[in-house]
């Protein structure tokens, strides 16, 4: 009669631990999945800031150009 209850003990622990082992491994996939959708969304802010960076550069580019475009123009009036 003891060696029955010492093996549905021993099935029985491990049948929790089981459990335990597929609740872990859920949580681990919901984390996973968190992490992924973290790592698109800071993706796509990398995007946007990566294109205003270019744009602010051109804009820069532009308004030099513009400076140096006045400048000759200043210079053909005062001639």
């Amino acid at each position: 009669m003891d060696r029955v209850v010492k093996v549905l003990d021993s099935r029985k622990r491990r049948i929790e631990l089981q459990k335990k082992v597929d609740r872990t491994a859920k949580a681990v996939d919901r984390n996973t999945k968190a992490t992924d959708r973290t790592t698109k969304v800071m993706d796509r802010v990398i995007k946007v800031l990566d294109s205003r960076k270019r744009r602010i550069e051109l804009q820069k580019r532009w308004i030099e150009q513009r400076k140096r475009w006045i400048e000759m123009q200043k210079q053909r009036i005062e001639q």
